[in-house]
């Protein structure tokens, strides 16, 4: 009497409907995939909203009088939405304060131009013309200043090196070092909610089907 009662509640066990037994619906199967798909992709590129900030400080130093001049370079891009943390950035304006000794000088880089602004003046902007307030009126100051140059032209055309949290050094042919950092909001939250939203309210919509049908056969 046991044996038997144990047999059949076995099989009306193996009978019952679950969810391991039952098959996963289409839609389902979609989002499955969707969400491995963006997760993924998200967790990889991490697409957002960022913007970047370089900030840099040289020192600029003749070879014969050993004259020592400070420069300064600091800017900010603007907020966007990007679709990998790979890219970089191009900064728009690019501020240059350069400390002598007897003399502070203060400018800022536009782009694309470029051009420089110097108090109220704007004007179209050239090696010479960026060598010049650099440099001041030493001598010797001429290629560290033309570097320095090349440094904020590739800031304004994104040409720099890419974001990291790690100090980039620089040791010719002047000495300091610069830092270029990626801030903001990544989207994967954002996105898996999305997801996941899509994903219940796609559920339920089939389950309200399949009741009407249902209810409407019965009937």
């Amino acid at each position: 009497m046991i044996r038997s009662m144990s047999t059949h509640s076995g099989r009306l066990f193996m009978t019952m409907p679950s969810i391991l037994n039952r098959p996963i619906a289409p839609v389902h199967i979609v989002f499955i995939v969707l969400a491995i798909g963006i997760g993924s992709w998200a967790y990889l590129d991490c697409p957002g909203v960022y913007y970047g900030y370089v900030r840099g400080e040289f020192d600029l130093m003749t070879k014969d009088t050993y004259v020592l001049r400070f420069a300064r370079v600091q800017a900010e891009s603007e907020p966007q939405w990007r679709w990998s943390r790979r890219s970089t950035f191009t900064y728009p304006i690019v501020h240059v304060e350069i400390e002598g000794e007897n003399e502070n000088k203060s400018m800022y880089v536009l782009f694309p131009g470029p051009r420089y602004r110097i108090g109220g003046e704007e004007e179209p902007l050239t090696v010479d013309r960026f060598v010049r307030p650099v440099a001041g009126d030493e001598r010797g100051f001429d290629q560290q200043a033309e570097e320095l140059y090349d440094f904020v032209e590739s800031m304004g055309q994104g040409n720099m090196r890419r974001p990291r949290h790690h100090t980039y050094s620089v040791d010719k042919p002047y000495k300091g070092s610069f830092v270029h950092f990626r801030l903001g909001r990544p989207a994967f939250l954002p996105l898996g909610g999305a997801v996941a939203a899509s994903w219940i309210i796609a559920s339920a919509i089939l389950w309200l089907v399949k009741r009407r049908r249902k209810s409407t056969t019965e009937n």
